[in-house]
């Protein structure tokens, strides 16, 4: 049996989470996305062409929903993730 979203009533609104890159350093968002791994293949790319210097001020961030707003990872950590991510979903 499929999974259905709950019934809401007119005009209800649901809350998704979203991913957002954000540069610390000159406080712009870079991007956001609909999933983190969405986040983290962009992260790779960029991180593949420029090399891990290209993200020491990046943070990916987490909010919305009904949690409240988090840091996934930010500079080094954010580009290693993001790589083990994506050679991740390559072998699957």
């Amino acid at each position: 049996m499929a999974l259905r979203p709950p019934l809401l009533r007119r005009g209800a609104r649901v809350a998704m989470r979203t991913y957002e890159l954000w540069d610390h350093e000159t406080g712009n968002r870079i991007g956001a996305y609909p999933s983190e791994l969405a986040a983290l293949q962009d992260v790779a790319r960029d991180v593949a062409e420029y090399g891990d210097e290209s993200y020491t001020t990046v943070g990916l961030v987490a909010s919305g929903g009904d949690q409240p707003s988090q840091v996934i990872a930010e500079g080094s950590v954010l580009a290693i993730k993001a790589r083990t991510a994506v050679s991740g979903t390559a072998s699957s």
